[in-house]
């Protein structure tokens, strides 16, 4: 076996990879027997023609590829089988959180029941498109209730800033279900909103069939406690008794920790962002980032990721949720509000792109009260409705042009938009807090340097931006991953305040069923290498 690393290969000869290697090693390309890739990324530094950079094991004809550490779905099946259930564990949420903690649960020989209040795929892109055409909206079930959380509508980007060996069983498991396989190794993955529903789908039909308890729209209504310890939850049809609870609801979940609250669960507030979503043509994106090569033949639609901080407000503006080649849709999950957000499908090849302007929140917002920066951001969706109603209240997102914005002007028109819930001109301005509003519109204007035409003519902003990360963190135990207040409660994921995305909350599944199982002295070998929580 012979390793490259930092290998590079212009754009334009990436499909000639086996013969560039053969030449780099010396070797004639029959001699190639396996390519096993580690790493790639894009080099497309300004005046510099764009390359794919290469991490590789190249293994000649004659030795072989030390494949198999992670076992198939036969083995992984066979050992369900071959696991006598027990202990009870009842999950709340079928996000990527509450699905990988099911998934290992199951895979522990644990009897799981999982709660969504929500549908699958299929109901919540019924329940999706009647929104969108009647206004009517499914307060459970719609782009941030249901089957996949969230992200099932977000452009299934799997980008994570955490550090974790189980990442790689996370990738491991959406490749088994459908996921290309390039996201082993690609920097920047992502699966795309349309592989990613098929992905889901499969992952819980198969859970299904290894006899994981699904109890789709389903609301979670309270826990049920005994001696400040939680023995299970009730819904609006009944209580569900369990060894252990798994709440892995969304950050958007508000009434969940409302009764978390009420019940006296330890939480604390923690700082998020607010802002709005800006467009732009992909064509301009494509430009700024890959100058005379932009349009080219094996370059896929150019992304961006901009951070600048006002020193003197103390506030960090940054891009959020950068979709290339996407949409841009309401998410909203109460009525009477507008949340936008952003999607891509996993080939990117739609004329615009769209990212979240963000500005960080903290308690120079709130009040005393738990839930203030979570009324924060409802204020922010209602006063954004109330003004789309001013403006077109058959329209599901109100938008600006970035020039009027910045000039303080009511926009008369817009230019061609992505949103595939219809947009209207309305007034954005004065929306936020004075100090978010400055620091926002001085933060447009520095990216306007970064990237030429950014707070141009061709940018549009969408409200509101709201849905960055939780509110609330529900506290629980370093090591043994409970509530600090009551035992047997495992909080997990994003709307517990533990994570930032798809490939994260996994991650957090995977660490809380791995601390269920150890306190449950179950046997966790044999899934994949040994993993650490």
């Amino acid at each position: 076996m012979e390793a490259l690393q930092g290998f590079r290969v212009p754009f334009d000869e990436d499909d000639r990879l086996p013969a560039l290697v053969a030449h780099a090693l010396n070797w004639p390309v029959e001699r190639i027997g396996h390519i096993h890739y580690l790493r790639k990324s894009l080099d497309a530094r300004k005046n510099k023609k764009p390359c794919f950079v290469y991490s590789l094991e190249v293994y000649a004809k004659d030795e072989v590829f030390p494949d198999g550490s992670s076992p198939s779905l036969e083995a992984l099946s066979r050992r369900i089988r071959e696991t006598k259930a027990q202990e009870h564990a009842a999950v709340v949420g079928s996000g990527p959180a509450g699905l990988f903690a099911a998934l290992y649960l199951r895979l522990f020989g644990f009897r799981v029941t999982l709660l969504e209040r929500g549908g699958n795929v299929g109901q919540r892109q019924d329940a999706i498109a009647e929104f969108y055409k009647t206004g009517r909206l499914n307060e459970d079930c719609n782009v941030g209730f249901g089957l996949g959380g969230a992200g099932l509508f977000s452009d299934g980007k799997l980008t994570t800033r955490i550090k974790h060996q189980a990442i790689r069983d996370v990738l491991h498991w959406l490749v088994l279900f459908g996921a290309p396989e390039a996201i082993r190794y690609i920097y920047n993955p992502h699966v795309g909103s349309d592989r990613l529903r098929a992905v889901i789908a499969s992952l819980a039909d198969w859970l299904a069939n290894h006899d994981l308890e699904w109890e789709f729209q389903t609301r979670v209504t309270g826990l049920c406690i005994e001696r400040q310890r939680v023995v299970g939850v009730h819904t609006e049809t009944g209580t569900v008794r369990a060894d252990a609870v798994v709440l892995a609801c969304g950050h958007s979940a508000r009434d969940v920790f409302t009764f978390l609250h009420r019940e006296g669960v330890a939480m604390e507030r923690k700082p998020f962002a607010v802002g709005l979503r800006v467009e732009h043509p992909q064509a301009l994106i494509d430009q700024a980032q890959y100058g005379a090569f932009a349009g080219k033949p094996g370059l896929e639609a150019a992304q961006y990721r901009l951070t600048w901080n006002h020193e003197e407000l103390e506030r960090g503006v940054y891009s959020f949720c950068m979709c290339p080649g996407g949409h841009l849709i309401n998410a909203a999950t109460e009525a009477d509000t507008v949340v936008a957000n952003g999607m891509s499908n996993l080939h990117r090849l739609g004329g615009f792109a769209n990212s979240a302007i963000v500005v960080t929140v903290d308690e120079r917002e709130w009040d005393e009260g738990l839930f203030s920066g979570m009324a924060l951001q409802r204020q922010l969706e209602q006063e954004s409705r109330r003004r789309l109603n001013q403006a077109d209240p058959k329209a599901m997102l109100p938008a600006q042009r970035v020039v009027d914005y910045l000039a303080g002007r009511a926009s008369s028109h817009l230019r061609k938009t992505s949103s595939l819930s219809g947009a209207a001109p309305a007034q954005l301005c004065k929306l936020f807090p004075a100090p978010v509003e400055e620091a926002l519109q001085e933060g447009l204007r520095r990216f306007d340097h970064k990237i030429r035409g950014f707070c141009g003519d061709q940018g549009l902003l969408y409200a509101v931006e709201t849905r960055t990360s939780s509110p609330l963190r529900v506290l629980r135990d370093r090591e043994g991953f409970h509530s600090i207040s009551h035992d047997g409660l495992y909080p997990c994921g994003e709307g517990a305040g533990y994570a930032g995305g798809i490939t994260s909350a996994a991650v957090d599944g995977i660490r809380v069923a791995q601390a269920i199982a150890a306190r449950f002295e179950k046997d966790t070998s044999g899934i994949f290498p040994a993993r650490t929580i």
